[in-house]
């Protein structure tokens, strides 16, 4: 039998078990193999193309079935740890629990870890700047990740220490900052920066940890929320970039002024964010960084990004092994290094070079020069390596000021350099690596009661409802009143009481009066003015009475007497939505005169047409005097209508009146 439709490259008996069921055992020799890698290889190996949600939840499923739940792993970490001091003796770590009576167990606080390689390295070869960053972690339960990352010769990241928390407070915070002083002796951190986002934990952990230390704000994190507040356009972005690059407080002042003749409102909420802690005009010198971001520990936490979502020990072992795999890779870089400087330096001090063609020296002693560049004068001292643009001073490389200076006297800029740029000790900072560690069938058993897991991470919004009872209303934060004793905190059916009768009026229907003690009544609203009919155009002209008809001398409408039937006519339906009347009393039919009690005008009708009168002039002197009480006409009395009070009136035999 064949088929009546074409092939498909799409085949749904391919669930999301049997594609993990596929990738298992790549997954287990590589743990960061993306989704999208696994549809691409789907479709190369069989040619079916799969959606990539369905490779997500399979990946996931291979990754549960190939790594250990975290209830197993966190009870190993005492195990973990003592594998960890038994291959790097010097190595600081530190685990945290915390006694839960009801449970019975010690549940997970912090784990702490700084190996002996990375804190002395750090010591001896980077500069004096450190990046703080925490990171959450991808797991159902409460947990984070804080770390330290230094700067290397090369402007990269180095690792120093990490730490796995419960949650990123200030005693969190506290507790990394105060293990980390003493690991790397920073004492109350004076000569030392650091580099950190506005985490308001983080900043009272380092008024009370390091007082003295150079605490910077990164300007990214400042600039994100300062553009929330209504400056997001690229004006306002130039405009603070210029701020956070000024070197001088003279140029700072003078970019600020920019930002207040732009928008006043801006220039007040950039105060507010203490620009001493974002611009380079006020950063120390003992640094020799001038960078005003913290990109490095967001880099860093970048790289673990998806061992993030791993387990306890299988996230800090990728961490461990992928800060190995950073040391030994730059460590074959730096091998490959043959020149006095690193390579940026160079390129650094060769832009410099290029950059000093438009400026003139004037010499004023053995080590004070006078730089001109255009219609602006820079003061060079070379014995204290110190410009005053400053660029010299933060970064430790000669700006173009000092490099005008140094070409003249023929000296070489690469001796003006400090030690932290030099080929020789970045080789130093690669030189000492971390050491591998055994497995877990190879880790001795410290047989201590297992720890237990965190808390489960509370989900942010509004709870989820429960399948039962959703879509229905609930009692929730209502406090119920009895209808019987008109008592608060029980309802009529349990209520013991006797019952409250109120006498008097009851309430009006509706919505309350805005003055309810004001009795008086609100007076009628004002008729709305309607145009008069223009009579003389009118195709139904009053009509004329016969000449055998006496005028009525009566001031008072009288019917008119009319033996000749009205042909009926339809008139027809006015365009829109029709007007609904709401007929109270008989309508006249028939021929004659009417008066309307409601509106207090004269209407003529001849059969089933009625026509306002109460324009005319000639009948307005009778029309202003007060209507009958009773008007009341019927078909037959508009046909034979006589007036009884007034005898002249009264028919002859003749047929005249």
């Amino acid at each position: 039998m064949g088929h009546n439709h074409g092939k498909s490259s799409r085949v749904s008996m391919l669930k999301q078990g049997v594609i993990a069921g596929l990738f298992r055992e790549e997954l287990r020799k590589n743990v960061n193999l993306q989704a999208a890698v696994i549809k691409d290889t789907i479709k190369e190996r069989y040619n079916i193309v799969v959606p990539i949600s369905k490779c997500y939840r399979g990946r996931r499923i291979a990754l549960i079935t190939i790594m250990e739940a975290q209830v197993t792993q966190f009870a190993k970490l005492w195990d973990y740890e003592a594998e960890l001091k038994r291959t790097h003796p010097n190595i600081r770590t530190d685990l945290c629990t915390i006694r839960k009576d009801d449970v019975g167990v010690d549940m997970f606080d912090c784990f702490y870890i700084c190996f002996d390689e990375f804190r002395t390295t750090w010591k001896n070869c980077c500069r004096p700047v450190i990046g703080l960053d925490g990171c959450f972690l991808k797991w159902e339960l409460n947990g984070d990740l804080l770390s330290a990352v230094g700067r290397n010769a090369d402007n990269r990241m180095y690792p120093i220490a990490w730490a796995v928390v419960r949650g990123e407070t200030k005693d969190t915070w506290g507790w990394f900052i105060k293990k980390l002083k003493v690991d790397i002796d920073l004492g109350n951190g004076e000569n030392f920066t650091i580099i950190s986002d506005k985490q308001k934990g983080l900043l009272i952990a380092m008024d009370a940890e390091l007082p003295k230390a150079e605490h910077r704000m990164c300007a990214r994190h400042i600039y994100a929320n300062w553009k929330k507040q209504g400056f997001s356009r690229s004006e306002y972005k130039n405009l603070f970039w210029g701020v956070a690059y000024s070197y001088t407080e003279g140029e700072y002042d003078a970019n600020m002024e920019l930002v207040k003749a732009y928008d006043p409102s801006a220039y007040d909420a950039m105060l507010v964010t203490e620009p001493h802690r974002w611009c380079c005009a006020f950063f120390s010198e003992e640094s020799h960084c001038a960078d005003v971001h913290n990109n490095l520990s967001e880099s860093f936490n970048r790289t673990i990004k998806i061992a993030r979502s791993m387990p306890v020990i299988s996230m800090l072992e990728e961490v461990r092994r992928q800060a190995m795999r950073r040391v030994s890779r730059r460590f074959l870089k730096a091998e490959r290094c043959d020149t006095i400087v690193i390579p940026i330096t160079k390129r650094l001090l060769e832009k410099s070079r290029l950059a000093a063609a438009y400026c003139l020296t004037t010499r004023s002693s053995k080590s004070l020069y006078e730089v001109r560049e255009y219609n602006d004068s820079y003061a060079v001292n070379i014995s204290t390596h110190q410009c005053a643009c400053r660029k010299w001073d933060l970064t430790g490389i000669p700006c173009k000021h000092a490099i005008c200076v140094l070409d003249d006297n023929q000296d070489d800029p690469v001796r003006y350099v400090p030690n932290y740029y030099y080929a020789s000790v970045m080789k130093k900072t690669y030189d000492y690596n971390i050491k591998p560690v055994n497995g877990e069938k190879m880790w001795k058993r410290t047989h201590k009661p297992p720890v237990g897991i965190p808390e489960m991470r509370k989900q942010r919004g509004r709870p989820f409802e429960d399948l039962q009872s959703a879509g229905k209303s609930t009692r929730h934060g209502r406090f119920p009143h009895c209808s019987r004793c008109k008592e608060a905190g029980q309802i009529k059916s349990g209520c013991k009481n006797k019952e409250v009768v109120f006498y008097g009026p009851k309430n009006r229907r509706g919505r309350p009066r805005k003055f309810p003690s004001d009795d008086t009544p609100k007076p009628p609203s004002k008729p709305r003015k309607r145009k008069a009919p223009n009579n003389a155009s009118s195709s139904h002209p009053l009509p004329v009475p016969a000449s055998g008809e006496a005028e009525v001398s009566s001031s008072a409408p009288q019917p008119s007497v009319s033996t000749k039937q009205v042909k009926p006519h339809v008139k027809k339906a006015a365009r829109g939505k029709q007007l609904k009347v709401k007929k109270t009393i008989p309508v006249a039919y028939g021929v004659g005169t009417f008066w309307s009690p409601y509106t207090n005008r004269p209407f003529e009708v001849f059969g089933d047409r009625v026509h306002d009168r109460s324009g005319f002039d000639q009948h307005r002197s009778g029309f202003d005097q007060q209507p009958p009480h009773e008007p009341t006409l019927q078909p037959q009395q508009a046909l034979n209508m006589q007036s009884p009070q007034d005898p002249s009136l009264q028919p002859t035999e003749d047929g005249n009146t």
